[in-house]
């Protein structure tokens, strides 16, 4: 340090002016660059949005709604051979010992078995559904607690994974009371998403998203900020 120190100081005044002097373009051109890159990171940050989404799980309804075929009784199915039928027409039979029991569509629809022909089913079991080719709306219900039903209102963009698509909607209704399910006592407030899938789906997705008890991931774009507007929030 003291030998370094010592050669500087051997120099002229007019060599240590030029060593310990910065060249003003140099300084100049450091400073805009560093100027404009930071603008251009704001400007950037400013326009870019920031998508905020709550996740949920939905199991979709149709209108008019897909039958369900529900066992009366314990017994044998019978004629499920059967992959359309017209309003009117049997769907199948339950047998028991000398006894059967038919049942007959009240929809025109593609038909979907639970079970195979000669399967015992019991009392209550869903034997199969239908759904109608005239689909008029899908939507689901949805329960969410009090505590997460920041930023959510009508009209907010829905997206569901439906068979490998994404099918777009809208959260078309909230409730206005909050309702108490399943034995909780923390209220859950009710919503109801409006979605429309033709013809982002085939009639064969369609129609099976729409079985009974199948469940699907979605998300609700809660807000579409930017990240400027995120970080300072105004």
């Amino acid at each position: 340090m003291a030998a370094n120190k010592k050669d500087i100081e051997l120099r002229s005044e007019k060599v240590r002016n030029i060593v310990g002097q910065v060249p003003p373009v140099l300084l100049r051109t450091g400073i805009t660059t560093i100027a404009v890159v930071i603008v251009v990171a704001l400007v950037l940050a400013y326009l870019i949005p920031y998508p905020e989404y709550r996740d949920v799980r939905i199991h979709l309804s149709a209108n008019p709604g897909v039958l369900a075929i529900q066992a009366s009784r314990p017994g044998i199915l019978l004629s499920t051979h059967k992959a359309r039928v017209t309003k009117g027409d049997e769907i199948c039979m339950i047998g028991s010992g000398s006894s059967k029991e038919a049942f007959k569509s009240d929809i025109t629809g593609t038909v979907f078995y639970n079970f195979r022909e000669g399967e015992f089913i019991q009392k209550g079991e869903i034997a199969g559904a239908i759904v109608p080719d005239s689909i008029g709306s899908v939507y689901s219900i949805i329960h969410l607690p009090e505590s997460e039903m920041n930023g959510l209102k009508e009209g907010l963009i829905v997206e569901a994974t439906v068979e490998h698509s994404v099918i777009p909607g809208i959260v078309s209704r909230i409730y206005p009371i909050p309702e108490i399910n399943g034995g909780s006592k923390d209220p859950r407030c009710k919503l109801e998403l409006l979605f429309h899938p033709n013809p982002l789906l085939s009639e064969q997705q369609a129609s099976s998203a729409l079985l009974p008890n199948k469940m699907y991931p979605c998300r609700i774009l809660i807000s579409k900020q930017s990240l400027l507007k995120k970080i300072f929030k105004f």
